[in-house]
């Protein structure tokens, strides 16, 4: 028995150009699948006025499902609110006169089992077997019953990857039921399912990725949003259906009649929006009739979508890419393929055994399936012989041999540095740490090293944890290494460089080829992109002005050498680039406020254009509150660098206690105008805090640069008693919520965030000695007042949780290899020991300044001059990676071969924009 391939015009479906300008010759065949949603109301024994008791219900819901699942054997079933007793009353309606036609996959949310309610997946499985599925709990523990967030019930979502028994296609199917009262517990979820179908997609090739369920959430609220943006990979298909095409209703939630009235659509169906799918239809059931009765308080929605695949005028089915696939000899029927079962026709009959027993329909090609295809090469992939891959079956990237980082030579310019500021008679650790020997013994090379595709989506995957605290470049949930290297090979350059800082040696030669990429592409061959500005950002900030993204709108005649992909759409810059640009004027603004630079890309009118047209995804990804915040904080820089002090003290603490009082109604203004789910988030909290910091330690001095020069001067303004007041409340509010947050969000803050840390630690400091000196506080009143001791102690035990170099008490040896966590705890504890020396020595009326000079116990200490430190600083004898190095070793390993003797090129860059890119 044979079946023809059906061809079908699409009008609608998701290839591309190359695809539609093939149907001449080319046509497509389709799979029709059905997705059914119901909340079908638990079984409650306290019905509302108007419901009827689930007997009721349950014959007129049941035929509902049976009706409308019948004229396509393609259909799932995904239901909520289902108690067991009803999940057995709903099989046994399905299945009717046939038992086993229908089965499902789910449990309890209650228990993992049987307690509570269920939100199934029926399916036929005679139609799709189940390869493996199983249920996540929508909470901070997702693999064990657990309410999360704020929200009032347990919630869960059942997940199952199907295979078609006819084609071997995978179906990725999910049935979920949101909270109906936590808002914040909506949005997590729907974050929670976006990077679980982001997993599940980088471990199997799905032809299709639906979700259904009752969202608890109408279009204008947070999950729906999450859900729904231009960075999720899902859509809504019920909006993407042309209106003339939808059937029935627009609300899914109408109650019984008489409680909770206000009708809402909170039910979806979701599909991927990369998937090569057609939508056909979509309906909203009535859910009451003449009877009156009510099958369930929310109506059923349907859609019919249909997956499609490229078949040529020989019957061959086309590639992605437009290639054909070689035949397989047909030897056997779908069914059998698909679940790879040997296929027995027994003499003169058309049906194999197999089909026979099950009833399906033996489907035996007329010509061949095509072969799967492995490794298939793109007309841009270089010949072998260019290649950086070992093996052309291995999806793989090498790293060169490179020498270790010479830290040695960056400590004596900071040593440089510290003697111009400390002078000649500084403290005694500036005099002895240079007593570093000269020696140059040799250190060991770093190894080159191969990385697999697995350990690349694992960097990907430690890139997600830290991107949150940087929302100007988004990552879209479905993005894997393959396509990010196609569409974005710059940025996954640098998101696999910064995901890498765990392991100093491989971050080290990622950071090599980040360089060398960096200075051929862009400095060396000039070439100026979106990707190469977002890589630079998710690093560090340069190329907005080139591009043109400070003026409102394109000027197309300055694009000549840019490429333009990602930059514009109609006429207008991409949302992705006025981030990109916004993200720009952060950084900038951050770094060059941290090291007392000036800041050439100044803020102008255009970024509140950019940020103001980026308000409709502020829930989302919060670039305009951060900005603003970077903004204040920036003006506070800019009015205390060009102050300058008059000759009457009584003028000129006026005007500070005006500026105070100005900045201080400017961040209270942001405050009123910013949600709290923005506000609270960590790394806008913590911006916040410190912003609050700032207004007054800058009116005291504590973060002009340089700070001695402001100790040095005669004519210093007297000081505002309240600002130290204010000041040290500041600094408290900012390290109790920093040491309040989970140990593990520390991990996903970028260097700004980092950089708040030691400003505020260095102000915490420096406005001790000033307040004891002001107060006539003794060493005890002072550790009583400011305790930056315990912020400290506390700020050093998270940070050796964290890191993952462990050390024991009685182990006097330092750690070889250690990562940043465990080094900044180091520097943290330097920190603390000199404080804790300068805190023993404050005396009632000792004082900050004598003659023009810093006293003995307001000298700051900086932990770089620490010698204990400089096992950790140095790379000559004791490098960081210990051994020796030989110039003649390097020089042998540039050119290296295979065992089949074929040149090995280790170029990240070719690897990236060539094969892991082809390999899609």
């Amino acid at each position: 028995m044979t079946r023809k391939q059906v061809a079908r015009t699409d009008e609608n479906h998701k290839g591309s150009a190359n695809d539609i300008s093939n149907r001449g010759r080319n046509h497509e065949s389709s799979t029709d699948i059905r997705v059914i949603t119901h909340n079908i109301r638990y079984a409650t024994e306290a019905p509302f006025k108007g419901e009827e008791r689930w007997p009721v219900r349950c014959p007129r819901l049941c035929s509902e499902l049976a009706f409308n699942s019948t004229s396509i054997p393609e259909t799932f079933i995904c239901l909520q609110e289902v108690l067991h007793s009803q999940l057995v009353d709903v099989q046994t309606s399905l299945n009717g006169s046939a038992p086993g036609d229908w089965d499902y996959i789910g449990v309890g949310r209650d228990d993992g089992k049987q307690a509570g309610e269920y939100s199934p997946i029926f399916y036929r499985p005679s139609i799709f077997h189940v390869k493996k599925w199983r249920t996540v709990w929508l909470s901070e523990t997702p693999e064990k019953p657990s309410k999360g967030w704020d929200a009032a019930s347990v919630r869960i979502v059942t997940v199952g990857v199907f295979v078609h028994e006819k084609t071997g296609k995978l179906v990725l199917v999910m049935s979920t039921h949101f909270d109906n009262e936590g808002a914040k517990s909506r949005k997590e979820s729907a974050k929670v399912i976006l990077s679980l179908i982001s997993s599940e997609a980088m471990l199997e090739d799905f032809s299709a990725v639906l979700l259904a369920g009752d969202f608890n959430s109408p279009p204008d609220d947070g999950a729906y949003q999450v859900m729904t943006a231009p960075e999720s990979a899902m859509e809504d298909i019920g909006v993407s259906i042309p209106k003339e095409r939808r059937y029935g209703n627009e609300m899914t939630f109408t109650s019984f009649g008489h409680v909770d009235n206000t009708p809402a659509r909170i039910d979806f169906i979701f599909s991927r929006k990369s998937d090569r799918l057609h939508h056909a239809t979509f309906a909203v059931l009535a859910n009451r009739f003449d009877d009156g009765v009510y099958s369930s308080d929310h109506r059923a929605c349907v859609a019919d979508v249909q997956l499609l695949s490229v078949i040529d005028s020989g019957g061959t089915t086309m590639s992605d890419n437009g290639t054909a696939s070689k035949l397989r000899n047909a030897r056997a029927c779908e069914a059998c393929r698909a679940s790879k079962s040997r296929c027995i026709f027994s003499k003169g009959q058309d049906v194999c055994h197999r089909c026979e027993q099950s009833s399906n329909d033996c489907v035996v090609r007329s010509k061949a399936r095509p072969m799967r295809t492995r490794n298939t090469k793109s007309s841009t992939t270089p010949n072998k012989n260019n290649s950086p891959i070992f093996d052309d079956s291995e999806f793989s990237i090498n790293l060169p041999p490179v020498l270790p980082p010479d830290t040695q030579k960056d400590l004596l310019a900071l040593h440089r540095r510290h003697k111009e500021f400390f002078g000649e008679d500084g403290p005694p650790e500036t005099r002895r740490i240079h007593d570093i020997e000269q020696d140059q013994a040799a250190a060991s090379l770093i190894e080159q090293r191969r990385i697999s595709l697995r350990d690349g989506e694992e960097l990907l995957s430690s890139f997600r944890l830290m991107a949150p605290c940087f929302p100007f470049v988004q990552i879209p949930q479905d993005a894997t290494v393959p396509s990010l290297s196609k569409s974005s090979p710059f940025l996954l350059l640098a998101i696999l460089t910064s995901a890498s800082i765990k392991d100093p040696p491989l971050y080290h030669q990622m950071d090599h080829e980040f360089r060398r990429v960096l200075s051929s592409k862009v400095i060396v061959e000039g070439q100026k992109s979106l990707d190469f500005l977002l890589g630079l950002l998710v690093y560090i900030a340069c190329l907005a002005i080139d591009l043109g993204l400070d003026r409102e709108l394109p000027n197309l005649s300055n694009f000549n050498a840019i490429r333009t992909e990602g930059l514009m759409e109609n006429d207008e810059f991409t949302r992705a680039a006025k981030r990109a640009y916004l993200g720009c004027y952060y950084l900038s603004s951050a770094y060059c406020q941290g090291f007392g630079k000036p800041n050439n890309l100044r803020y102008s009118n255009v970024m509140d254009v950019h940020g103001e047209s980026l308000l409709d995804e502020e829930l989302l990804v919060p670039v305009h509150s951060m900005v603003r915040l970077r903004r204040l904080n920036e003006k506070i820089t800019e009015l205390h660098a060009n102050k300058q002090l008059s000759d009457d003290p009584h003028l000129d603490s006026l005007n500070a206690e005006l500026n105070v009082q100005i900045f201080t109604s400017e961040l209270q203004q942001w405050r009123d105008s910013t949600p709290e789910e923005i506000s609270s988030l960590p790394y806008m909290a913590l911006a916040e805090r410190f912003v609050d910091i700032s207004i007054y330690s800058y009116e005291l001095g504590f973060l002009r640069k340089p700070y001695r020069d402001h100790l040095r001067q005669e004519n210093k303004a007297p000081v505002i008693q309240s600002h130290l007041t204010n000041c040290l409340d500041a600094s408290k509010r900012f390290f109790e919520y920093l040491l309040s947050l989970p140990e593990a969000s520390l991990l996903g803050f970028t260097s700004v965030q980092w950089g708040l840390m030691v400003e505020a630690t260095l102000v915490l400091s420096r406005l001790t000695f000033l307040m004891a000196a002001n107060r006539g506080w003794d060493s005890n009143t002072t550790r009583a007042n400011i305790p930056l001791v315990m912020y400290l102690d506390c700020l050093c035990y998270r940070f050796q949780q964290l890191s993952s170099t462990k050390t024991s008490s009685e182990d006097d040896n330092h750690p070889k290899n250690p990562d940043v966590l465990y080094v900044f705890k180091m520097l943290l504890a330097s920190v603390k020991k000199s404080y804790e020396r300068r805190l023993g020595n404050i005396k009632p009326e000792s004082v900050v300044v004598q003659s023009g000079k810093a006293a003995g116990v307001a000298m700051g200490h900086c932990p770089i001059m620490d010698p204990s430190l400089s096992v950790y600083l140095r790379s000559s004898k004791d490098s960081t990676y210990g051994g020796s190095f030989d110039l003649d070793e390097i020089a042998a390993s540039e050119y290296q071969t295979s065992s089949t003797g074929m040149p090995l090129y280790h170029d990240l860059w070719a690897t990236m924009t060539c094969n892991w890119a082809g390999e899609i």
